[in-house]
């Protein structure tokens, strides 16, 4: 159940325009799939929600989890409200890469644990409250909202001071845009997800042309499309000959022990070593 301030003032009324909210997807979809900018997309989706809103200052982050499973947040656009030179220096260094937030013993935080919105309109005294560092811009009103994408819980979007305060219609009325940010957090996980792979096929295949043992890969039917030099070397096949080959028609003979085959075809069926 989503939880708000019980002693809260009663919010402005106003709710975010409909036209507005389809712009804002339509520029979010631009900056993404068009100009290939996920940062430009985070920046301009928070932007503005915050328009919309009428607040002062917020986030959009991700939900990610420590090693022992406890949820935290990394930021992907958010807020500079850098009050000194210090925090100024921290924000220059650690916004563009996305700022961590592990602390659960906030209001924030209770979004992160409980996984539903939080609505705060007297901050200073809502029990869920942790305290802000010295110099910090106050914080007269605040607004949590989860980021999911079916059951799974990917992000949240953090929203401050809105003048009259927030409410649950509120949450009701953003939700294409929370749902934009969640096909966000999504695309860039499969993004990152295809770099990665990339990243190991490139060193796997430097470690295959690099070792002096024999390596051949096949596709599906079992055709060979690549060799490295070991191969050449130990076999005296090249490339050009064994190319679309079953490795079998040239590599087994009549003198091949039918044991070690059927053991070797199990363990490819399987996909394990052997």
């Amino acid at each position: 159940m989503a939880e708000s301030d019980p002693g809260a003032a009663s919010p402005v009324g106003l709710m975010p325009n409909p036209s507005a909210m389809l712009a804002s997807i339509g520029r979010v979809q631009t900056a993404y799939f068009v100009e290939a900018d996920t940062a430009k997309a985070f920046e301009g989706l928070l932007s503005d929600i915050l328009s919309l809103t009428m607040s002062a200052y917020g986030f959009i982050g991700e939900v990610l989890h420590t090693s022992e499973g406890q949820p935290y947040l990394k930021t992907h656009a958010i807020t500079n409200i850098a009050w000194d030179a210090a925090t100024r220096r921290f924000y220059d260094e650690n916004a563009p890469k996305g700022m961590e937030f592990f602390n659960l013993k906030t209001l924030f935080g209770h979004v992160l644990s409980s996984g539903e919105p939080v609505v705060a309109n007297d901050p200073s005294h809502d029990p869920r409250r942790g305290g802000l560092p010295p110099g910090h811009p106050s914080l007269d009103a605040f607004l949590g909202i989860p980021i999911k994408i079916g059951r799974e819980f990917v992000g949240m979007i953090g929203l401050a001071n809105r003048h009259g305060g927030y409410s649950l219609g509120l949450v009701e009325a953003l939700d294409p845009l929370v749902r934009t940010a969640g096909n966000l957090i999504l695309a860039r996980r499969v993004q990152h997800a295809k770099r990665d792979s990339e990243d190991l096929v490139k060193r796997l295949s430097l470690v295959a042309s690099k070792t002096t043992n024999a390596v051949i890969i096949t596709d599906a039917e079992g055709r060979a499309v690549w060799v490295n030099a070991g191969f050449e070397r130990i076999t005296g096949y090249s490339l050009a000959e064994i190319l679309g080959c079953s490795p079998g028609s040239l590599l087994q003979g009549p003198d091949t022990d039918p044991e070690s085959v059927a053991v070797i075809r199990q363990a490819v069926a399987e996909q394990r070593s052997c």
